[in-house]
């Protein structure tokens, strides 16, 4: 008799009776839980105790963006990036954030014109990150943020200088080098029915038939006034299971929710939002990961709308037990 089955009674894991922690709860359902991680908070022991106890991946939120580790051409600073996965002392999954972006990027980039030297920038930058984390990063975001609201494509130096086809080519350029990471394409409102919803499809669906794509990252950067109008878990279900069709991995890339006040009613809705999502991707097969754009309030992107699963004090709010019964609610 196992271990298991001496405590339970079942196959069934301790862990997963009363699951303490947002990563056990993921592990009893097959579900990564993570954050982003920045590395300045880290003088707080709370911010990696936060991290250590209830998660098992994360993305670094910036340290591995272009202007951060290559700000001059071919000049490489890999120091932040090493510094942020040197804070964490566990095992855990990485996934790399991201290699070709229209944002954080240096002048010099935004500053060429010639196709050839564009691509060739992007072929040795896509390389030596790729590279730099081999064997570390399970993952990256390859192309981020491409279509527009009204499905149009971003009017990014990319997209200027080499047309439609750099998505393609810089996935390429990433499987040439990464044959054995998984390889996303990462947006944020493509999980609504909305014109981009359709065009972020589109552009996948022409990757996965080349064999270029093996996942879809949906940010699900959620406001609550539009929800559950714009905001539909069941768009986002359906979205999945598209992709699903087409042999693609989804995941919560970075996920969280702004509301406008810090009210019990405000908190609560924050708290079903949170719930209502999360739950989608617990019930469904093709959704491997939650990551939370953050651990506490005060260290959001958008710290102004409280959005994450943390006061600044490390108080858990009504939204960490959102994400903790959507994982373990029967299912």
């Amino acid at each position: 008799m196992t271990p298991a089955e001496t405590t339970t009674g079942s196959n069934t894991p301790p862990s997963c009776v009363n699951p303490s922690t947002l990563a056990q709860a993921g592990a009893c359902v097959g579900k990564r839980v993570g954050v982003s991680l920045l590395r300045f908070p880290a003088s707080d022991p709370r911010y990696l105790q936060t991290f250590n106890r209830e998660f098992d991946s994360f993305t670094p939120e910036n340290d591995t963006k272009w202007d951060t580790a290559q700000p001059d051409r071919g000049n490489w600073n890999h120091q932040p990036g090493e510094e942020l996965l040197a804070m964490v002392s566990k095992p855990v999954s990485i996934k790399g954030h991201t290699l070709v972006w229209h944002n954080q990027l240096p002048d010099y980039v935004n500053g060429i014109n010639d196709p050839g030297q564009l691509r060739q920038m992007m072929r040795d930058h896509i390389r030596e990150m790729i590279t730099h984390y081999q064997g570390r990063m399970f993952a990256w975001d390859v192309v981020n943020e491409v279509v527009n609201e009204d499905g149009s494509r971003r009017n990014s130096v990319f997209q200027r200088v080499l047309g439609d086809g750099y998505v393609a080519e810089a996935f390429q350029m990433a499987r040439d080098v990464g044959a054995d990471i998984e390889l996303y394409y990462n947006d944020f409102n493509i999980e609504t029915d909305s014109e981009k919803g359709q065009a972020a499809y589109d552009l996948v669906s022409d990757l996965a038939s080349r064999g270029l794509v093996d996942g879809v990252g949906f940010q699900l950067h959620i406001e609550s006034n539009l929800y559950p109008g714009y905001f539909s878990p069941n768009a986002f279900r359906n979205w999945i299971r598209m992709y699903d069709a087409l042999g693609l991995t989804v995941n919560i890339s970075e996920m969280d929710v702004r509301i406008p006040s810090t009210s019990l009613q405000d908190l609560e809705i924050q708290r079903d939002i949170y719930y209502d999502f999360v739950r989608v991707c617990v019930e469904e097969p093709a959704c491997d990961a939650i990551t939370i754009w953050g651990i506490t309030d005060n260290f959001s992107w958008q710290s102004n709308d409280d959005p994450l699963l943390y006061r600044e004090n490390y108080q858990a709010k009504p939204a960490y037990l959102g994400v903790m019964d959507a994982l373990t609610d029967p299912l």
